[in-house]
């Protein structure tokens, strides 16, 4: 007993270098097994095991923090992997929907930031690793975006500014995905894509009063490196859903308009005014005009319109009209649907005469219903001008029928034929060659062609009314005889 007494004084004398060597070895290995157990909780997939195996580590980090002086220079780099712990902690509950486990983790990090001597370089890892772990979140947007702005929060003012364009960026790329394919299906689902195109409207007119009030961007975009670049596109497309989204919804108030018109009585000051409605749309849709001044101020003036949207303007002001029963007006739009939309095929394989003839296009066009339907009505329209022109044709050609069994019947040779042409039908023509030469025969050929007609007066007296030719039945009469005399040139006339 007086040994060990003795041995608990000596105890007392030890010196405070050997003291705090034990405790500098407590300190690598709480920091060593930190660090194992963060690579672990990060490597996971599963939220729970990683939000195990980062509470660990944040003990540890505790542990380790307490072991070090107040002043001891490495608390500071425990503090930033600490706080960096948190944030991925963080995350961890966001995607298991834990709000209050993710405020209390903020809270955290806001209080280490308060104590940490090297807190703007801490904080300026924490931005980076938001904006990185923001987009790898398999949550909502609205989520991520909450996410994005309680780091804002905590993080020092002249690191936010950073995160504020991700967030704004992040909602115009959710209105791009939620518009992305509702051009093709605009007609079928009229409410449902009016109302993601409101939601385009308002999202992207907060990004430009973000613009207009936030000098970050500004910054960002005069530096022209990568993040100038980046951010540069974002505006872009930015501008692209705003003027998509305000010209759609002007189209589609032109549509609920005319359905409203045709529902009740017949009243044409009401269709003008539907009518109105839709070219305003198409104008809009042709010209960027009242976008927010700061898209023009930071991109300069739009140079190229939305090519896709034009065609479904211009689509809708054609079905109007044919619904209406202007066929002129529609036939015109409908023309320029399908000559602008041929732009869409990047290949170039797309051609005007096949699309409405044979109905081939090839590329995006094949999944554009407005392009197709387009092309329906072109080639319909062709078959029916077609056969009244057909008809208007038969019925001239029956108005000098008697005129042209005579002419076939005299029709025995080249001479025969040049003759009764000459006799019956041109008597005072004179030429100074020889009846049977070629000379002559040209020129009875030059004297009878269609496109030397116009403006002829003092027609011959037709054999089938008994009155002189009009002008029309004369022009078709002498394709008549052209195509007899070409005959003749042919066979006997033309150098083998």
């Amino acid at each position: 007993l007086k040994s060990i007494c003795q041995f608990i004084r000596t105890l007392r004398f030890l010196p405070r270098a050997v003291m705090r060597k034990a405790a500098v070895n407590s300190f690598e290995d709480l920091v060593a097994r930190a660090v194992r157990q963060y690579k672990k909780a990060k490597d996971s997939d599963n939220p729970v095991v990683a939000l195990d195996w980062f509470a660990h580590a944040v003990q540890d980090w505790n542990t380790a923090l307490s072991c070090l002086r107040t002043t001891d220079p490495r608390a500071d780099s425990v503090r930033q992997n600490l706080a960096l712990t948190y944030l991925r902690m963080a995350a961890c509950n966001l995607e298991r929907e834990a709000i209050p486990s993710v405020d209390y983790c903020f809270r955290q990090i806001s209080s280490l930031l308060e104590t940490c001597g090297t807190a703007p370089a801490v904080s300026s890892k924490l931005c980076s690793l938001v904006v990185e772990l923001a987009g790898e979140l398999p949550v909502s947007h609205d989520a991520r975006v909450g996410f994005l702005r309680s780091a804002a929060r905590v993080c020092l003012p002249e690191h936010r500014t950073s995160m504020l364009p991700a967030v704004t960026r992040m909602e115009v790329h959710k209105v791009i995905r939620l518009t992305e394919h509702l051009l093709d299906d605009y007609e079928c689902k009229q409410e449902e894509s009016r109302q993601a195109w409101i939601c385009a409207d308002r999202i992207t007119n907060r990004a430009c009063h973000d613009l207009a009030v936030r000098p970050e961007y500004r910054h960002l975009v005069a530096a022209r490196g990568e993040v100038g670049v980046d951010i540069l596109n974002f505006l872009e497309d930015t501008r692209r859903i705003n003027h998509r989204a305000r010209t759609m919804l002007t189209l589609y108030s032109g549509m609920a308009q005319l359905r409203r018109v045709a529902s009740e009585e017949f009243e044409m000051s009401l269709w003008l005014q539907a009518l109105d409605e839709l070219v305003a749309a198409q104008d809009l849709a042709q010209k960027v005009r009242d976008e927010p001044p700061v898209l023009g101020q930071l991109l300069g003036p739009a140079e190229l319109f939305d090519v896709e949207v034009v065609c479904v303007c211009g689509f809708q002001l054609a079905q109007a009209y044919s619904t209406l029963g202007m066929p002129a007006q529609a036939k015109k739009q409908y023309m320029e649907v399908v000559r602008v939309g041929i732009s869409l095929d990047g290949s170039g394989k797309t051609m005007y005469a096949s699309a409405i003839d044979d109905q081939q296009f090839y590329g995006p066009l094949q999944g554009k219903p407005w392009f197709r339907v387009a092309c329906q009505w072109l080639r319909k329209a062709q078959k029916d001008s077609a056969a009244k022109t057909e008809e208007a044709r038969a019925a001239a050609r029956a108005s000098i029928f008697k005129d042209v069994a005579a002419m076939q019947q005299a029709n025995t040779s080249s001479v025969a034929l040049v003759s009764f042409l000459v006799k019956e039908y041109d008597p005072k023509f004179s030429c100074e060659h020889d009846r049977e030469s070629k000379q002559y025969f040209l020129q009875v050929v030059r004297a009878f062609s269609a496109d030397k007609q116009s403006g002829r007066k003092n027609l011959p007296v037709s054999r089938q009314t008994g009155v002189a030719f009009t002008s029309e039945h004369w022009t078709l009469f002498c394709q008549e005889a052209s195509k007899c005399l070409n005959h003749w040139y042919e066979a006997e006339h033309k150098q083998p």
